[in-house]
């Protein structure tokens, strides 16, 4: 099956798989996206500035994934209907090179700072650690869309495909020809805390663990994927395979020096979240459950034949829960649509009532390039003890369970 002709169901079935793999708590959401998609120049801009020494800097010139020409010999980058881009174009690589220097330009204009990241695909802008009269001054400064602080959020804590009626007669999984077709070639991007590749859910061949070399090979590759398996600690790029197709690690805006001694300077997950949300959403079906020697049962993702692209951008620092910096999942967002992810997964706690904030606008982006992008309701209650719902941009699918099957 193409990358660019790609049938509908199986994205209709990531709609579900983020049903699951978001509302891995049980406080998710739900609502559809009939409105259109705003264009960038529709939306109204914020330049407020806080007391912060990281920053997020949008400007207004149009990312990749938009761009139509009008910049003297840059060809547009805008994809296709159906198309993903292609990081490797000439066109693309030229407007991103731009887009880099108009960035090192503004912040050379405010004498300088720290530069974290640049963001070219689904976003324009970059992170930098500045002072405040800096981040003052840029707010300020011609072609800057906005400035806001980089402040980390937490982590949004299953129900089966049963209780989602999937495995019914007549349900999606039947739809899309049995669980043995569900998801088939669509790859899920999980913005979270890594995996732990060695398990036996994020395997590729059957009757062994990912990494076994060994059994049937149960998947193919996929062409026009741009993803790759970034090496760090107790992770290489052999622990990926055609289930686990890419991870990649982001930490510039927590601080690699703040992480908790028990934390993987990789990709590799210390906590178990993203573990649970990525294998929620496309785990392989049939998988046995042990804990402590028990056996639970068989466990699936929800759509079992998806393929996984981790993108880890929370980290535990000591004593703390895991957190997640707006610059770090900025730059997985951006990142992920140059690779070419189908899906986005969110489990992430956000803004309630804010969708100008740069990680929002940048879901935005990719939203309008094709991406289904889904988020978690999370976990926070409101003012009068009821569970209030995050991640309110139109763009979004926001999940949330209204009930569950355990007692």
């Amino acid at each position: 099956m193409s990358r660019t002709a790609k049938s509908l169901a199986p994205l209709g079935a990531m709609g579900l798989i983020l049903f699951v793999a978001i509302a891995a708590n049980t406080q998710e959401e739900s609502p559809s996206q009939e409105e259109p998609i705003p264009q960038e120049e529709s939306l109204p801009t914020k330049k407020a500035v806080w007391g912060s020494s990281s920053y997020i800097v949008r400007m207004s010139e149009d990312p990749v994934i938009v761009y139509q020409g009008g910049v003297p010999g840059l060809r547009a980058t805008k994809p296709g209907k159906g198309k993903r881009i292609d990081p490797n174009d000439p066109a693309v690589m030229n407007y991103a090179a731009y887009l880099d220097s108009r960035h090192d330009d503004a912040l050379a204009a405010v004498g300088g700072g720290r530069k974290l990241y640049d963001y070219r695909y689904a976003l324009n802008g970059f992170a930098a650690q500045l002072t405040s009269e800096q981040a003052a001054n840029l707010a300020v400064a011609p072609g800057v869309v906005a400035v806001e602080p980089d402040v980390g959020v937490p982590l949004d804590t299953l129900t089966t495909p049963r209780f989602l009626g999937l495995t019914a007669t007549g349900g999606l999984w039947d739809q899309l020809g049995g669980f043995d077709s569900a998801g088939e070639d669509v790859i899920i991007g999980d913005i979270d805390t890594g995996v732990w590749p060695e398990h036996p859910s994020l395997s590729d061949r059957t009757g062994t663990n990912p990494n076994g070399g060994e059994g049937k090979l149960d998947y193919h590759h996929i062409p026009g994927w741009h993803g790759k398996c970034v090496p760090g600690q107790d992770f290489n790029a052999s622990n990926c395979n055609q289930k686990l197709i890419g991870c990649r690690f982001y930490v510039a805006g927590f601080g690699a020096e703040n992480l908790d001694p028990t934390e993987f300077l990789s990709c590799r997950d210390s906590d178990g979240h993203g573990t649970h949300t990525a294998t929620t959403a496309a785990g392989n079906h049939g998988v046995t459950a042990v804990i402590d020697g028990i056996v639970l049962g068989e466990v699936s993702g929800v759509a079992p034949r998806a393929r996984i692209a981790a993108y880890k951008t929370c980290w535990r620092a000591p004593g703390k829960a895991a957190s997640c910096f707006g610059s770090d999942r900025a730059a997985a967002i951006d990142q992920a649509v140059a690779d070419g992810v189908d899906v986005l997964n969110h489990s992430v706690t956000t803004s309630q009532t804010d969708f100008l904030d740069q990680v929002q606008v940048a879901f935005m982006f990719a939203a309008q390039a094709g991406v289904f992008v889904a988020a978690s309701g999370g976990n926070v209650l409101g003012e009068h003890q009821f569970a209030s719902v995050a991640s309110p941009g139109p763009w979004i699918t926001t999940v949330a369970a209204s009930t569950h099957d355990r007692f």
